[in-house]
Formats: C-alpha cells, structure tokens, sequence
C-alpha cells in the first residue's frame, strides 16, 4: 500500500509546546531579531513574584529589544501613535494581546499598517483560543500567534503558536518543552461550541447583575457574538480596588485582577492611563463550570460592599 508522504502541504503550521510563555518564546527565536530591531509591545504587561511575566519573560530570555505603545482606558490603540511607532526603521514586529480573550482594536488596520511598512504582527491569544472576529478566528490575523491552553481549557499546562507567514512556514523548528499528551487529548475533545455558549451566557448573567451597582464600570457590557470571554473586567471607582478585593476575600470570593501590578519599565509618567487601569481593574469569574446561584452570591456580595 502507498502511504502519504506530503507532510508540509496537509500539516497546518501549529506547534505544541508546554506553556504559552514557551511558545512566545519560540516564537521570537523563529523570527531571530537582529541587534538593532525592536519589537513593540503594549504599555500594559504585568508580573507577579510567583510567576514573572509570560509577556516580558519571553522577550529578556531571548535578548529581544522592545518598546511600548500606549493603550487606552478601554484598551484601544491610537492608529497614528502606533504608526508613527512602527515607522522608525528599528520597529521589526508588534505585539497585539487580546486581553480577556476580546478583540479591542481595529485588527485590520494595524494588519494593513504592519504590511505597509514592512513589519511582522504577533497576536497574543494566551486569553482565547475560540474567539473571532469577521467569521475570522483571533490569532489568523498576524504573521504568528500563541496560546495557552489552561488558561480557556481545564488542563494544568500547554501551549502552541501558529505560524501564518508562509515565509516562516519552512524553517526548522525545535521543541524541547513539549505539551503533554493529557493535555493534546482535552484539546482535541474540548466542545468549545458548547463552552463558548455557557460562558457566554455567564457573562450577560453577570453583566445584568454588576450593571447598576454604584462605584462599579463594566469594561463591555455587551459581547460580539463571536467574542469567547476568558472573565468579566470591570473599574472599581468608588473605594480603592485593594479594599474591594480584600473585602470580597473576607466574605468568601476570591478575585483576580489583571493586572494590578505591572512591570517596571512601564512608569506611571510615561503611561499614567496604565496604571490608572491597573489600579481599578478586576475580574469577575463566568467560566462554564460557575453556576447562576453562585454568580447571584457574587453579584450580591459586591453590591453590599459597594453600596454600604
């Protein structure tokens, strides 16, 4: 019997490694910066002392020089500054990250804007890997894209980046931190129809519950159809968002705020709108495994913190 031999021309580039920092990082040591070239990035990357950063870490491990551009309080991204950025000579790839797992900027233009002047697009989808824009998955815009696994899906580890520049689609590529084989097995049977449903409906349940508590702003209160949320980000205004975040430990809800604390090279005086962002930000859980009851505790825990 004959057995197939055209690997390259049935195979998608997509390769598994064992973390979505790991995968960044292969990925910038596939694109191979020269010394002079930077790659820009958004001025809103955290760390913690536990884990380190899965943006910055990547980039210092592999010597990449790297550069901000701003964002905006709804994570936006001025076209013109990124322009005027990325046309200085040195600019060699930009960063987009789709933080909670949305779409907050014109993906299009800064596509059109990367190929005009000749540089690469990276998409940071670690926060989805079932969202879409324009019947179009996030991730299939840029040049590369990357992802974690147990951040969307129920496993411990995994990761994998997707190579969509044809240019790139040869190289040899090694990986030495493989993702392992419990976690391909979920991938590959995970429903994400059916968990992008749940979650979905989670999060419009949630919205309807925080939308008229004084002191709170919800970040979209209405989802694209197409939009997998990975949680629910909202501004704190009325009291400090540590107070509101240890209070809600003290009534039994634990929290997570991405980010509350960035990384050093981003200063308060360059980026004031980040850390405005840092310090209001949290995020409320909508995950497929969360129930309305659960949810109705949440919402009713916070509404007595922030109304008392």
């Amino acid at each position: 019997t004959k057995s197939p031999t055209l690997v390259p021309t049935f195979c998608g580039n997509v390769h598994f490694t064992s973390s979505g920092r790991k995968a960044f990082s292969s990925l910038l040591k596939l694109i191979n910066f020269e010394r002079n070239q930077e790659l820009l990035i958004p001025a809103y990357v955290g760390f913690t002392d536990r884990e380190g950063s899965g943006v910055l870490d990547p980039i210092e491990e592999n010597s990449v020089t790297y550069n901000f551009y701003p964002v905006k309080k709804n994570f936006s991204i001025d076209l013109k500054i990124l322009e005027d950025l990325i046309s200085l000579n040195s600019t060699r790839a930009v960063l987009i990250i789709h933080y909670f797992g949305m779409l907050h900027c014109d993906i299009l233009k800064i596509k059109r804007l990367c190929e005009i002047h000749n540089t690469l697009l990276i998409e940071d989808c670690c926060h989805t890997i079932y969202s879409k824009y324009d019947d179009t998955n996030l991730g299939d815009f840029g040049d590369f894209s990357f992802y974690s696994l147990h951040k969307v899906l129920p496993v411990q580890t995994g990761g994998f980046f997707k190579i969509n520049n044809k240019s790139y689609c040869d190289i040899d590529i090694v990986i030495r931190d493989q993702c392992s084989a419990d976690a391909l097995e979920i991938f590959l049977k995970y429903d994400g129809i059916k968990a992008k449903k749940q979650v979905c409906s989670n999060y419009e349940y949630m919205c309807r519950g925080l939308k008229d508590i004084g002191g709170l702003e919800i970040l979209h209160p209405e989802l694209s159809g197409e939009i997998f949320p990975m949680n629910l980000p909202v501004f704190i205004s009325k009291i400090s968002r540590e107070d509101f975040y240890f209070k809600m430990i003290d009534s039994g809800v634990t929290l997570i705020s991405l980010y509350y604390r960035l990384i050093d090279s981003i200063d308060i005086g360059s980026f004031p709108i980040s850390h405005q962002i840092a310090s209001e930000i949290i995020n409320f859980p909508i995950n497929q495994d969360i129930t309305f009851e659960e949810m109705d505790e949440i919402i009713k825990i916070t509404k007595r913190i922030l109304e008392a």
